[in-house]
C-alpha cells in the first residue's frame, strides 16, 4: 500500500526540504520503501534501514549549509567567505 505525503511548502527550511518525503510504500513482509522529493528511495525492514534503491546525490549537513568559511591571518585580521559569494574583511 502506498501513502503519499503532503508536499513541502516553499517557505520550509532547508533541512525540511532536504528530508521531505514523497511517499511511503508498505509491504506485507515488513518492508517499507520511503521515496524522498530529491529522488532518493530508501528500503527499510522492520523499521531498520536496509539499503538504498536509489542513492542520495548528497547529504544534508546542518554545519555546511549556511556556515561561512573563515581565514585568519597572522596579524589577527580575517576574511569571511559566505555561500552567496560575499567576502568580508575584519
Amino acid at each position: 500500500m502506498r501513502f503519499y505525503v503532503a508536499p513541502v511548502s516553499d517557505t520550509a527550511s532547508k533541512k525540511d526540504k532536504a528530508v521531505a518525503l514523497l511517499y511511503i510504500e508498505k509491504f506485507l513482509n515488513g518492508t517499507i520503501k520511503r521515496a524522498y522529493v530529491n529522488g532518493t528511495i530508501a528500503v527499510y525492514y522492520n523499521n531498520a534501514f536496509l539499503r538504498y534503491e536509489v542513492k542520495p546525490k548528497e547529504f544534508y549537513s546542518e554545519g555546511n549549509i549556511d556556515k561561512p568559511l573563515e581565514e585568519v591571518a597572522s596579524d589577527g585580521s580575517k576574511k569571511v567567505f559566505f555561500n552567496n559569494g560575499t567576502v568580508r574583511y575584519f
